[in-house]
């Protein structure tokens, strides 16, 4: 087994300096090499990080869409030279801002094309907006706002839907001459849907509520739940176990808040519990489509 020491290191360094608390596990196959905690997962209560800490998901979504793009390229279905817009076509005329001498600013083609490279490195000049900002002063921000304005008008926009709009958006730089976190994750993820041809399927709507709106603006078949343990009312893992053993039966959707270390408690000792009285955890699709 390797020396993990730097990479201990470099996450105590994360905690000290940047946030309360990280960790991280290194697997080769099933095997684990190396689980590294640092930090606190309740910083007031002085509970450090352990195995069990519950992380909200945000940007940690990027690694399962990088991991598929790394299993394409190993497949031969693009080059990381290639340019994007042999994918996403609406990519293939992206500009640029210049300011001039005299402080005036004029758009003009690019000298290079956004390559998947560009993209997956964040080297593309495009920053995150998501939503409208009210009054941005940097220019590709606020070109980046107006289009999100547009889309938002229409309803919810699907990942293609936004990256299609956002190819209008003159970028910061030239691409490849600099990184900026921000937009190339969502490049990235449009082209893996290209490649796949596999977007998004299914949402569960907020609250559980599935209108005539969200019908006509999402083209995604609705999963709703047919147990709610009320995970969020209390961290009595004991009552969720219960409640949620005694109510369960064939076919059940169970709605469960991951954001709780009681229902990450009580979800391991609901599985192990149904599984002993013979019941079988299957996908969503295997449910709704049976």
């Amino acid at each position: 087994m390797g020396d993990f020491k730097r990479l201990d290191a470099l996450l105590k360094k994360f905690a000290d300096e940047t946030v309360p608390g990280c960790a991280c596990v290194v697997m080769k196959k099933e095997e684990v090499l190396h689980e590294g905690y640092a930090g606190w997962a309740d910083a007031e209560q002085k509970r450090p990080i352990d195995p069990k800490s519950v992380f909200r998901q945000a940007s940690t979504t990027k690694l399962f869409t990088y991991a598929i793009m790394g299993m394409l390229y190993e497949e031969g279905r693009f080059l990381f030279s290639d340019p994007i817009g042999e994918y996403l076509p609406e990519w293939k005329h992206t500009t640029k801002w210049i300011r001039k001498e005299n402080g005036e600013v004029e758009v003009l083609p690019l000298e290079r094309p956004i390559t998947v490279r560009g993209a997956a490195a964040m080297m593309c000049g495009l920053p995150y907006c998501m939503f409208p900002e009210p009054a941005p002063k940097d220019l590709t921000v606020k070109c980046m706002s107006e289009k999100m304005k547009e889309l938002l008008a229409k309803g919810t926009p699907t990942l293609r839907e936004e990256v299609r709009q956002m190819a209008e958006v003159p970028v910061r730089f030239e691409p490849g001459t600099h990184w900026l976190y921000g937009f190339g994750s969502e490049i990235i993820g449009a082209l893996v849907e290209e490649l796949t041809g596999n977007g998004t399927s299914y949402v569960r709507p907020p609250f559980g509520i599935w209108g005539p709106e969200l019908e006509e603006e999402l083209d995604m078949i609705p999963v709703l739940w047919t147990i709610d343990t009320l995970d969020w009312t209390t961290q009595n893992v004991d009552w969720i176990v219960e409640k949620t053993v005694q109510d369960a039966g064939e076919n059940d959707i169970i709605l469960m808040h991951d954001s709780y270390e009681s229902t990450v408690q009580a979800a391991e000792r609901i599985i192990r519990r149904l599984k002993a009285e013979g019941f079988e955890f299957v996908t969503v699709d295997q449910v709704i489509m049976d």
